[in-house]
């Protein structure tokens, strides 16, 4: 891509944002230089990536990624022979530390690009316990070598040694009063005494300072020269060890070079990977699909740096079509124009960066391999070059490379001269790249460029939203019509004199005003449309979903009706052998006891229908099956009403649920005669308490749907009010997936966020239908 295009798009403070987010030096130097991709694979396996780590994140925590400065300085020092200082030493040792630990987290990956970067991180189990047997948090341990560890005790002995004479030789000279105090001073970094200076001969050492009035001289004793030279010639001597130690330390590093380069890289991939989710979290962003080539689909899209700003901003759809592939945004000054050209060039940018964008997920990005971008007053006095001539200029460079798969953002396109002539160049030039088959996002003011976009079947003409009422732009952007400019009103609402502007109207001349009025209405009316359609496909997407839920439970309902009829065969297949045994015995009874005919009959009669009354309890009376009658599926005890009949089978209403059986299957209940009585109640027998809350926290959006639903349908039975959902914040897919799944539901008689005390937006609370409101 163009270094021009990324500059004027502001992609830097993207990258700049990214970097922030970074723990590690290398992580933050692979976000300083992201750049866009071409490479469709390399996108969609970024894309993998990004979701497993945001997975991980989730339901883990974050990687275990210290604060790192940059390994390879110190890596490349150690192979030109040179040997690292304790410090660069502890600095690899946090490397290792950090490999052991990613490589534990990332084994709970599941997605092939994150399991194949675990694989590269090298085994470093030795080299770790190496270091770990040489360094601490402080640097070199005291045995971190036999030699090494002798000089120390070596040099604590002296010490002591040296503490214990200076004392002797403090309370010696101090009953002389050679001294003006009793305390034992440091000079250039040896013990000195402060002696009175008439008393300076009377301490023989080395004079090492005198004080500024010359009172008091400070003095060596010769006494302990001998004890500080050995302690010198021990530090000196256990310089040279440590030296020994860290020249040895560095050829290990020199040998597994290779190994830290590449354990930098990953260290740098998976900081940048979660940088980048914590952005996503920020923006409330995610990747959308991506494409060799096709329509540009932005939905619910938003210019990131207005979000980070924390400015109220107004999400639109950009959707570009692959069939018009020159699209003209016209309306309002300060309506938003450029800033739609902005967003929708820097959100290519991120896309093919692997960065997440504010838009919805069903977004679609084809793969651009260039974009070209003209925006704002590129004026050069010094080079003694106008507006025009250096719009010009950049039209020139930009037919110069138009094709394909190449993006240009052209602001205010033909400016800088007079409007005939500065349309009809936009028009010439918008012409040629369309035929060159490149892609266009143009701006204009101009009313011939206008009306030039309704006239080519090609250009898709879209307007900038303005309200009437408040005579302010909206920023909505409404498509297949054009946008006024409503310079005249704005200047007025910025303060310019009410003179200047009714002057201004009376040159501006009346001539055009049936013509702008129209447009207005067309506008407006299109708007309304517009508005419309979205509620429209809203309602369609819903209607959609719960015919699919519905369809799920009718599923569901089959198969627990499949499996309680499988239960019940199996019982009374059970019963029937436990019959058989018991009519075994009786009979054997009958023939124990003797008993005449009669007296057998009596008794066979009286076992048959005590064995009946087991085998079918609480036998009711029933009535005719027709529509409108009470019944109940076999092993279901719920009751339900018939609807109509289909064929062989019977229309069902259970509760909210319609189900279809076969007649045999159903127990015809008898007719409830009592006038005004109320409507058929049912009850069904749950196993376990249904309970008040559900957490749904670290599931997959499909999987909790899956839960949310089995949940409601036990709260719902076991007679509950409502419903407690916990699904956190996050990046808010999880919560607007729950939220608009419930709004359909059949049991959920109202859908609220979750008060402060409840646990506020990562919390939704259910208010659930009562049962005669879901029948």
């Amino acid at each position: 891509m163009r270094p021009e295009s990324l500059k004027k798009l502001e992609f830097h403070h993207i990258r700049e944002n990214l970097r922030q987010k970074t723990f590690t030096e290398p992580g933050a130097y692979l976000a300083s230089k992201l750049g866009p991709s071409k490479d469709l694979l390399f996108l969609e396996t970024e894309a993998e990536k990004l979701r497993e780590i945001e997975r991980l994140i989730i339901e883990n925590g974050r990687p275990p990624l210290a604060s790192l400065p940059v390994a390879s300085p110190l890596i490349n020092r150690t192979l030109k022979s040179g040997f690292l200082t304790e410090k660069q030493c502890l600095i690899l040792r946090r490397y290792l530390q950090v490999a052991r630990k990613l490589f534990s987290y990332l084994t709970q990956a599941d997605a092939w690009p994150i399991k194949a970067i675990k694989a590269r991180i090298p085994n470093f189990s030795g080299l770790r316990r190496y270091f770990e047997n040489l360094f601490d948090d402080q640097g070199l341990k005291p045995d971190a070598s036999p030699e090494l560890y002798s000089l120390k005790v070596a040099q604590s002995k002296a010490e002591e040694r040296l503490r214990k004479r200076l004392e002797e030789l403090l309370k010696k000279y101090a009953r002389s009063g050679f001294l003006q105090e009793e305390i034992i001073a440091q000079r250039e970094g040896c013990h000195v005494f402060p002696v009175k200076a008439e008393a300076k001969a009377k301490v023989p050492g080395v004079l090492h300072d005198v004080s500024a009035s010359g009172a008091t001289v400070f003095i060596e004793p010769i006494e302990i020269l001998q004890i500080t030279n050995e302690i010198e010639a021990l530090k000196r001597a256990e310089e040279r060890e440590k030296e020994r130690i860290l020249k040895e330390v560095s050829a290990k590093v020199a040998e597994n070079a290779q190994a830290f380069f590449e354990l930098e890289e990953v260290i740098a991939e998976i900081d940048l990977l979660q940088a980048k989710v914590a952005f996503a979290r920020e923006i409330k962003g995610t990747l959308p699909a991506f494409k060799k080539e096709g329509s540009l689909i932005l939905k619910g899209a938003a210019h990131p740096l207005l979000l980070l700003s924390s400015r109220e901003v107004v999400r639109n759809d950009f959707t570009f079509p692959e069939n018009r592939p020159v699209v003209i945004i016209s309306g309002p000054n300060m309506g938003g124009k450029t800033v739609a050209l902005k967003t929708v060039g820097l959100l290519i940018l991120m896309a093919q960066s692997a960065i997440p964008i504010p838009a919805s997920p069903d977004s679609e990005v084809p793969i651009f391999e260039d974009i070209f971008v003209d925006i704002g007053d590129e004026q050069d006095i010094s080079s003694n070059e106008s507006t025009f001539s250096a719009h010009v200029k950049n039209l020139k460079e930009a037919l110069e490379i138009a094709g394909p798969r190449r993006l240009f953002l052209l602001d205010e396109i033909g400016r800088g001269t007079a409007p005939e002539e500065g349309a009809a160049l936009a028009m010439a030039i918008l012409e040629e790249l369309y035929e060159r088959g490149a892609r266009v996002l143009a701006t204009t003011h101009y009313e011939a460029l206008k009306a030039f976009s309704f006239s080519k079947d090609w250009v898709l003409p879209i307007a900038v939203g303005f309200d009437e009422e408040t005579g302010l732009p909206n920023y909505r952007l409404v498509y297949e019509v054009a946008g006024l400019s409503q310079g005249l009103l704005l200047a007025e609402r910025l303060g310019l004199p009410p003179k200047i502007i009714s002057k201004a109207q009376d040159y501006f001349g009346k001539g055009d005003e049936s013509f702008k009025e129209v447009i207005r209405a067309l506008r407006k009316r299109l708007e309304e449309l517009s508005l419309e359609k979205e509620e429209l496909l809203r309602q369609k997407e819903e209607l959609a979903q719960r015919e699919k839920d519905l369809k799920q439970l009718e599923a569901k309902l089959k198969e627990d009706f499949a499996a309680k009829e499988k239960a019940l065969l199996e019982e009374a297949e059970e019963k029937l052998a436990s019959l058989e045994e018991e009519f075994k015995t009786f009979l054997h009874s009958i023939e124990k006891r003797g008993l005449r005919e009669k007296k057998a009959r009596e008794a066979f009669s009286s076992f048959l229908k005590e064995k009946a009354r087991e085998l079918s309890p609480g036998q009711e009376k029933t009535g005719t099956l027709e529509p409108g009658a009470l019944v109940k599926i076999k092993g279901v005890e719920q009751e339900g009403k018939v609807l109509r009949f289909k064929g062989n089978l019977v229309e069902v209403q259970i509760g909210p649920f319609r189900v279809e059986v076969s007649p045999k299957e159903l127990i015809v209940l008898p007719k409830k005669d009592a006038p005004g009585s109320k409507k058929t109640s049912y009850k069904v027998e749950v196993s376990k308490e249904a309970p008040d809350t559900i957490n749904l926290i670290g599931l997959k959006v499909e999987d909790a749907l899956h839960e949310l639903d089995k949940a409601l349908d036990r709260a719902f039975l076991a007679g509950k009010a409502r419903l407690i959902i916990i699904h956190g914040l996050g990046t808010g897919r999880l919560m607007r997936a729950v939220r608009d799944y419930l709004k359909a539901h059949a049991l959920v008689a109202l859908v609220r966020p979750g008060e402060s005390y409840e646990g506020g937006e990562a919390v939704t609370v259910v208010e659930l239908a009562t049962k005669e409101a879901a029948l």
